[in-house]
């Protein structure tokens, strides 16, 4: 996260990043090239394995523009206080399917309490 927010000013990189413990979450945006050379940099960094691209698209203006990289580490579990991600995806500039993903993102590990019997 902090060396997203340190480098992504120098390339124009906005976006999001959410980490579970476990899973990262990330948006990037950015001049094709730029976009594409900052995946190769994740890709190549020994800390980050089974990385998976879901989307890929031009969008005429950006997401998350005023954030070099907003980003949170979020708890995977039902009781864990609201996020403030909320109201970020909750933005106009947010597409439902990106906010769809996030939002599936900051449920992901949470068991489901059993049923009372």
């Amino acid at each position: 996260m902090s060396a997203a927010q340190r480098n992504n000013p120098r390339f124009s990189i906005t976006g999001l990043i959410l980490y579970n413990g476990f899973n990262f979450m990330q948006c990037i945006e950015g001049e094709r090239s730029a976009a594409q050379e900052c995946l190769r940099r994740i890709e190549r960094d020994d800390r980050h394995s089974g990385m998976t691209i879901v989307g890929n698209q031009q969008r005429p203006s950006r997401q998350f523009e005023d954030w070099h990289m907003a980003g949170q580490y979020v708890e995977p579990r039902s009781d864990a206080p609201q996020t403030d991600m909320d109201g970020l995806l909750s933005r106009e500039t947010v597409s439902e399917a990106t906010r769809t993903l996030f939002q599936s993102f900051l449920s992901f590990g949470i068991r489901a309490s059993a049923p009372d019997a």
